[in-house]
């Protein structure tokens, strides 16, 4: 069991995540188009809303949905194997931009730095900003955060 904050355009949804495996390997398997979150707390995004939060048993997640998965347990981050190459970059994702080290092959350049063999890439060191106002704040600095590249719109990376 891995507590998460899974952040979606609209919701931000903290609960307990029970991989198949590896998180990442498992957020990467195409096999299942959908995860579930357990004992949630669903906080809608938008300032103006007309509740909190909602608390949730289960909630089932599309994973196309999802921008960032933040995973909070710093022992999972621990135990995974994450390429050695790193880069600074900041993806802008709709509402949100998401600063960190992204994991990468060495050789993969600046200007194509996310590959279609992966929907989800994995980040350490990072945080979540919201580039709007916002009703609730993601976590920032989660031990590791994995990002959704088909939900990125723009992406900088640092100088090395």
């Amino acid at each position: 069991n891995v507590n998460v904050e899974a952040v979606l355009a609209s919701y931000v949804i903290r609960g307990v995540l029970r991989s198949r495996g590896e998180v990442l390997n498992f957020l990467n398997d195409r096999r299942y188009p959908t995860f579930s979150l357990y004992d949630c707390n669903l906080h809608p995004v938008s300032s103006g809303r007309k509740i909190d939060k909602v608390n949730q048993e289960l909630v089932t997640i599309e994973k196309k949905q999802v921008i960032v998965l933040s995973v909070l347990d710093k022992h999972i981050r621990d135990g995974m194997q994450l390429t050695v190459s790193e880069r600074v970059v900041t993806f802008y994702c709709g509402n949100f931009a998401i600063h960190g080290l992204l994991h990468v092959p060495a050789d993969a350049p600046d200007e194509d730095i996310l590959d279609e063999k992966r929907d989800f890439f994995g980040m350490t060191g990072g945080s979540v900003y919201s580039l709007v106002p916002v009703a609730t704040e993601p976590y920032s600095n989660a031990p590791l955060m994995l990002l959704n590249q088909h939900t990125v719109g723009a992406y900088s990376v640092q100088s090395r």
